[in-house]
């Protein structure tokens, strides 16, 4: 149903179960009331909805929020107060986002997604099913976060000028680009083959990009180890500094960027053992 009718239809309906309201055709929806005296009439905080806006059924909408043109919103949705959806946006079903989420223009959000609180999420992204933002969170724009991931307040995922780049299985030391999951190790085994020549480099893959992404390699897999350094100790730290170290050293890189890269590597990985 679209916004314009809810709100101009909304004050005539019954409530119903959990103070929801119900229309006669069934539909329902609960706005987060002000106080528990004055449940769900309180139309005047949700001004910041645009009337184009389709709202599915059982939603239960956070006051103060601002949604933006041609919106859809799933079923049984729940969307916390201040939050701000902008325009072009499709949300599947069963999504729950935070308190002061802050999702930009294009975004597509399948099924049962979970956006924690303070969430910032860039244009043109999508969240793939049963994917799960954690609070604070902050992911760039034009980026495909892959079903069923866990994205913390850290280096899970970068935005390459191919593919994206992610920690597919931190448990395994798998490391994704685009839909190829391979550990640091064979990764680099990879990468030295085609610049052998033993094999031919993925289609749109130059020299560059090549280069470009074994430093995404390095920096998430030093995030792995780190996170393993946290869970049993320090017994890591010294392979995240030979590795940070090693990366920049090595001939795939042009002699240029190495002083900047072995800057960038050593504060990364000293700020990821903190």
């Amino acid at each position: 149903m679209k916004w314009k009718q809810i709100k101009e239809e909304y004050n005539d309906w019954n409530f119903c179960v959990d103070n929801y309201r119900k229309s006669p055709d069934g539909f329902r929806i609960k706005l987060s009331p002000r106080s528990m005296h004055a449940p769900g009439d309180n139309l005047q905080d949700y001004a910041g909805i645009n009337d184009s806006t389709t709202i599915y059924s059982e939603c239960i909408i956070g006051r103060h929020v601002s949604i933006g043109e041609c919106v859809d919103i799933g079923k049984k949705c729940i969307i916390s107060e201040y939050t701000v959806i902008a325009t072009n946006a499709t949300i599947g079903n069963h999504v729950h986002i935070g308190k002061h989420a802050y999702l930009r223009e294009s975004i597509g959000v399948e099924s049962n997604v979970i956006i924690g609180d303070r969430v910032i999420i860039g244009c043109d992204t999508r969240l793939l099913e049963g994917c799960k933002i954690e609070d604070n969170a902050k992911i760039g724009s034009m980026c495909d976060i892959h079903r069923n991931a866990i994205i913390k307040n850290s280096l899970t995922h970068i935005n390459g000028s191919k593919h994206t780049c992610f920690i597919a299985d931190p448990a395994n030391g798998q490391i994704g680009i685009g839909c190829h999951y391979l550990t640091k190790n064979e990764w680099i085994e990879r990468f030295n083959s085609i610049l052998n020549g033993e094999i031919p480099p993925h289609i749109g893959y130059s020299m560059e990009a090549i280069a470009e992404y074994y430093r995404y390699i390095i920096l998430l897999d030093i995030e792995i180890k780190s996170q393993q350094a946290r869970s049993h100790g320090n017994e890591y730290i010294d392979s995240l500094i030979k590795d940070a170290r090693h990366a920049t050293n090595r001939s795939i890189y042009h002699k240029s960027q190495g002083t900047t890269w072995r800057k960038n590597y050593e504060n990364a990985v000293a700020n990821i053992i903190k």
